[in-house]
């Protein structure tokens, strides 16, 4: 049976129940339990949780499936009591190109057995097995073929950002694993500086599903992009399933001018580079200081439009980013349509019955690209102005 669901695939753990520190970078109340309470707020079903190598929250996952409050569908994944349901991964931190630059990549796994597995193999070229994001002592194609070996799958993250994604340490996905679309690698990550009409402008990636997550770092972040995705089996493998044969049905991102990488900046003299794409160069000189923007490394990798008949990709600015949506606020709304990210999904007059014409014009102005922004570079997101 078709189930429409919203799924954020990568959402990091901030600690175990216990209080041991996995993201240091992350909130502490991303606990299994607080990511799961989240989802809820936000409307997600399905999370992809991030940082499920750790021995400790594996531990967990077994107790939490032992009392009952997980179960194991037929399909792999762990799923709550309310459905909701959780894709354990791992993120992996390896060197690519040729000036060994790191990136990110996900790898998402069926169960506790391939977990462990993927641990024990680990464990042995990371420094610390128990927190997240560890470089890890592999070439990406060697941790490609020990995810497909243990029945996982891949997904390369963010792969637009100047730190940690694919394309600021190589040119294409075929440097790597000598493919556009290697099987066991079903998708590949927008990150928060681009949408699918700025990828679509590198052919390489027209046979790849495109995913818009959050790379969440606190609960409030979970949801910030998400994925609209029909599941003939709310399981690991019918997400498998989906992400290989075309069952995303809409991505719902940051417009990209609000990305905290979307134009370069000069970390010198601190500016935002906002000429026409791709900037480079800085006048200053000091181009070692340069943080390259997602528009301008596009600019320099682009060969006209790959279209393929994808799916619309939605721009939406997060509710607690709108000028005038406080918490009170914001609470009013999620109790009104039932999540956050329906009440960002409503339209104008479904907004205007609860939070009045003055913020629903905001709210949809603000999704239609036509607010106004101050654009996001060198780490510091975009902004949408009042007004």
């Amino acid at each position: 049976m078709n189930k429409l669901i919203r799924a954020d695939l990568h959402v990091h753990v901030g600690a175990t129940a216990a209080g041991q520190m996995v993201k240091i970078s992350a909130s502490p109340d991303l606990t299994l339990h607080g990511i799961k309470a989240a989802a809820a707020w936000k409307g997600l079903q399905v999370v992809g949780v991030v940082d499920c190598h750790v021995p400790a929250l594996q531990e967990e996952l077994a107790g939490l499936v032992a009392n009952g409050e997980l179960t194991v569908p037929g399909g792999g994944g762990f799923r709550w009591r309310d459905g909701t349901l959780f894709l354990p991964a791992v993120e992996v931190e390896t060197r690519e190109g040729p000036q060994g630059r790191p990136m990110h990549s996900l790898v998402f796994l069926p169960d506790l057995t391939a977990l462990q597995a993927f641990t024990d193999w680990l464990r042995t070229r990371v420094s610390n097995i128990h927190l997240s994001s560890q470089y890890c002592r592999a070439a990406l194609a060697e941790v490609w073929q020990t995810s497909l070996f243990w029945g996982g799958f891949l997904i390369p993250a963010h792969i637009f950002t100047p730190h940690r994604g694919m394309y600021a340490a190589v040119n294409g996905l075929r440097q790597l694993l000598d493919a556009d679309a290697p099987a066991g690698v079903p998708a590949v990550e927008l990150g928060l500086s681009a949408d699918s009409e700025l990828a679509d402008g590198l052919p390489e990636l027209a046979n790849l599903t495109f995913v818009s997550n959050s790379d969440a770092h606190s609960p409030l972040s979970m949801g910030r992009e998400y994925n609209l995705i029909r599941l003939e089996d709310v399981s690991f493998a019918g997400v498998r399933e989906a992400l290989q044969k075309g069952g995303v049905l809409a991505n719902f991102g940051l417009d990209p001018r609000l990305g905290k990488y979307y134009r370069s900046y000069c970390r010198h003299c601190q500016r935002l580079l906002t000429g026409s794409p791709p900037q480079l160069h800085c006048l200053c000189g000091r181009d070692d200081k340069l943080v390259v923007g997602v528009l301008d490394r596009i600019a320099t990798l682009a060969k006209g439009s790959a279209s393929t008949g994808r799916p619309p990709y939605y721009h939406r600015v997060p509710l607690p980013m709108v000028p005038g949506i406080g918490a009170a606020t914001l609470k009013k709304m999620v109790m009104a349509f039932g999540s956050e990210l329906a009440a960002a999904e409503a339209d104008y007059e479904q907004l205007a019955r609860v939070v009045g014409e003055r913020l629903a014009e905001v709210i949809c102005l603000a999704r239609s690209g036509q607010g106004r922004f101050v654009s996001g570079g060198g780490g510091q997101y975009g902004r949408l102005l009042q007004g």
